[in-house]
C-alpha cells in the first residue's frame, strides 16, 4: 500500500479520535488529578509526529513550521467547540497542554531528522 495513503489516513483517524475524545467522551471527577492535562499533551504529541511525518512524505516545503500553525490552530478550534458543548468548557491550560506535546514532538521530530 502507498505510504503517503498509509499516512494520511491514519492522521484524519486519529485527528477524528482526536475531536471525538474532546467534545464526546469526559472523564469523571474520580480521575486522578492532571490526567486530563496529560491526555492532552499526549494527544497533541501524537497529533504532531504524525503531522509532520505525513508532510515529509508529500515533500511539503517548512514542514515543521506548517505541522506546528496546523496542530495548533485544531488545538484553539477544539477548545472553542468546547464552549457550546454542555459539561464542557475552554481552558487555556488545557491549550498550554497541548502546546506542550507540539512543541515537545517538534524539537524531538527535528533533532532526530538531524542524524
Amino acid at each position: 500500500m502507498n505510504k503517503k495513503l498509509v499516512l494520511t489516513s491514519v492522521s484524519v483517524v486519529y485527528l477524528i479520535l482526536l475531536f471525538l475524545g474532546a467534545t464526546i467522551i469526559k472523564l469523571n471527577n474520580a480521575s486522578a488529578p492532571g490526567s486530563d492535562k496529560s491526555l492532552h499533551f499526549i494527544g497533541f504529541f501524537i497529533l504532531s509526529l504524525l503531522l509532520i511525518f505525513t508532510f515529509k512524505n508529500y515533500t511539503v516545503q517548512r514542514v515543521y513550521l506548517k505541522s506546528l500553525i496546523v496542530a495548533i490552530i485544531i488545538g484553539i478550534i477544539i477548545e472553542i467547540i468546547q464552549l457550546f458543548i454542555p459539561e464542557r468548557t475552554f481552558s487555556l491550560l488545557d491549550l498550554a497542554a497541548d502546546l506542550g506535546g507540539i512543541f515537545l514532538a517538534m524539537v524531538l521530530a527535528w533533532t532526530f531528522s538531524k542524524r
